[in-house]
Order: C-alpha cells, then sequence, then structure tokens
C-alpha cells in the first residue's frame, strides 16, 4: 500500500470537489467550508469507553471509542456565512477494524432550527471514506451544525472523524 503525501490529498480533494460541483450543478459562487474532526462534542460523554482508549481529541479530528450496546451523538459546528444556503455536505470518517461501530442518522441544524429531519444513513467498516449527503433542497442557514448519531453492537468500537464540509451559497 502506497502512502500519499499530503499535498497529494490536498489535490485530489480539490479535483474531487470540482468533479462534485461540476456533477451536482452547484452554483459557481458555492464555496466549501470545513470543520476538523477535532471540533466535534460528545452530546454523552459518559459513553466514551476510556478504559480502552482514553485519548478523544487527536491532531488529524476526534477518535471516539464507543461503549458496546450504547447510542451517542457527536456535533460539529461548521464555519458558515450569515444568510447563506447549504445543499450538501462531504463528511470524511472511518470505523476502527475490530469495532462494531457504525453512524446511523445524520441531522443538520442552523442555530437551534433543525433544517431536515434525521437523515437514515448506513455508514460502517473501516473505509466509510468520503461520504456525500444532498439534503434534496437548498437551506438558508445563520449558523451550521452536523451531528452524527453513533450505534454500537456487542463489542463497542472507535469512530474516525476527519473533516465535515458544507457548500454554501450566498
Amino acid at each position: 500500500m502506497k502512502i500519499v503525501s499530503g499535498k497529494t490529498q490536498a489535490l485530489s480533494f480539490f479535483f474531487v470537489t470540482l468533479l462534485l460541483c461540476f456533477l451536482l450543478h452547484i452554483p459557481a459562487n458555492a464555496e466549501w467550508y470545513c470543520a476538523q474532526g477535532s471540533s466535534g462534542q460528545l452530546n454523552d460523554p459518559s459513553q466514551h469507553n476510556t478504559t480502552v482508549e482514553p485519548k478523544l481529541y487527536y491532531a488529524w479530528g476526534i477518535g471516539y471509542q464507543q461503549k458496546p450496546n450504547a447510542t451517542n451523538w457527536i456535533i460539529f459546528p461548521v464555519p458558515s456565512i450569515a444568510l447563506a444556503t447549504v445543499q450538501y455536505l462531504i463528511i470524511n470518517l472511518n470505523a476502527v477494524l475490530g469495532g462494531d461501530i457504525y453512524v446511523d442518522r445524520v441531522a443538520v441544524w442552523s442555530g437551534d432550527a433543525k433544517l431536515v429531519s434525521d437523515i437514515t444513513v448506513n455508514w460502517s467498516g473501516d473505509n466509510i471514506g468520503w461520504q456525500l449527503l444532498d439534503l434534496g433542497a437548498p437551506y438558508l442557514v445563520s449558523s451550521l451544525s452536523i451531528s452524527l448519531r453513533t450505534q454500537t453492537g456487542d463489542f463497542g468500537g472507535m469512530l474516525k472523524v476527519y473533516s465535515l464540509c458544507a457548500d454554501l451559497v450566498k
């Protein structure tokens, strides 16, 4: 397996973003705003399994080790432009091999108003990678946040979240 440099990853992300904008017909004045994964906050910190992995925040993002048979939400604020619209989100995450953690719902908020009802997803495994979400229509936002609901089975598991991005159109 070849390890790719940060410069190559950045160029790849740039070209993938351009391709997505072209394919999804995102307006030319759309700008992607991203939050690094370490900005995430746990809704219920008591679900963090500190006996297995005491560290939560890393230089690359958040690595959340959840207890077995538990549910939690991780909330991420995304930098926003006042009175911009958002329709597309991109999330980069992975589950650690050997656990049984997965993301089954995504909620998108503007301030204290939920933009859409919880979006059902099925993100699991050790190679989840980049996920694109289409909210179905543009929504006006004042302050954007994305919440991921995590579930675990009998073994618990670790979820790694690297970045969350939104296309904001002014």
